[in-house]
């Protein structure tokens, strides 16, 4: 998750993660949905059938129970990509470390060939 003034993809640094405003702005206009059907008489919270208070309350509740939801939600993306970067750069460096023990194994198989090579020459020239 992105900080104020972390390095965004490009380099420059970002005031905020973008992905979190839009689930911020998400449960906002959720909320601002319920809090409309309320005052203009619209769906489950404006059935004059309930007490306003009753309505009032279950408004609040729908509220926190969406706002809560997205900032958990927005949380476990914002972790689950954290960690699907880590392990990007994990793999990166596994692969770094196996082309270099490999590169290092071709080195001693080259050098081994190389004195095999130059004490067979050797042996041939003494006969």
């Amino acid at each position: 998750m992105q900080t104020a003034g972390a390095p965004g993809r490009d380099g420059r640094a970002m005031p905020y993660d973008l992905r979190n405003v839009r689930s911020a702005a998400g449960a906002f206009v959720v909320s601002i949905t319920i809090v409309w059907t309320t005052v203009l008489g619209i769906g489950f919270f404006g059935d004059p059938s309930f007490p306003i208070t009753e309505r009032v309350m279950g408004a609040q509740t729908s509220i926190l129970v969406v706002a809560l939801s997205a900032y958990v939600l927005a949380a476990l993306f914002a972790k689950r990509r954290e960690s699907a970067a880590h392990l990007t750069r994990s793999y990166t460096m596994l692969q770094r470390e196996r082309d270099n023990k490999l590169m290092n194994a071709q080195a001693i198989v080259a050098a081994i060939a190389h004195e095999n090579k130059t004490a067979t020459d050797t042996n041939h020239n003494r006969r």
